[in-house]
């Protein structure tokens, strides 16, 4: 349920600071400044454009996810991707083209897939540094967007099984 006690709703306490003494109201902007990143939220292999050239990015497409949020967060959802694409093949699964994917079983170490990760991660942070506490939510955030991308994707094929893009 929304709860305002709740603190996801932390960026929602923007109007509220204004009737704060200024002492606090500095301090409360503060922390309220760290939910004020516009992020994009979908960097994926369709949405992220590279020059076939020299495989540079290009630039990015479809901004329909953009939202106020963590900006460590546009780096947990980046890496989700590349740990979806690691594991997932795609094969025929009864769609009209083959379109659906289904998950490899995997019995090696999870070690050589994270360390894909480490371009990713030192390209980003090379020019957006992690504080500590971003390094230490990382992880977390990462497993938390493949847990909504695995929900969420199973949630709306069983609406929609036509569409190819899911």
């Amino acid at each position: 349920r929304a709860h305002m006690w709740d603190l996801r709703a932390t960026a929602q306490l923007s109007p509220l600071v204004e009737l704060l003494p200024a002492e606090r109201k500095v301090v409360v902007a503060q922390v309220l400044s760290e939910f004020e990143k516009v992020i994009h939220a979908d960097a994926n292999d369709q949405n992220v454009l590279i020059n076939e050239t020299d495989g540079t990015v290009a630039g990015i497409i479809d901004f329909g996810d953009m939202v106020h949020t963590w900006l460590v967060n546009e780096l947990a959802i980046a890496c989700a991707y590349v740990l979806v694409i690691l594991q997932y093949e795609t094969k025929p699964s009864g769609g009209p083209d083959g379109a659906h994917s289904t998950p490899q079983s995997s019995s090696t170490s999870r070690s050589p897939e994270l360390a894909v990760l480490k371009p990713l991660v030192d390209a980003y942070t090379q020019l957006l540094p992690l504080k500590e506490e971003e390094w230490t939510v990382l992880p977390t955030l990462i497993a938390c967007r493949l847990a909504m991308s695995l929900a969420i994707g199973n949630f709306s094929a069983a609406k929609d099984p036509t569409n190819e893009y899911l």
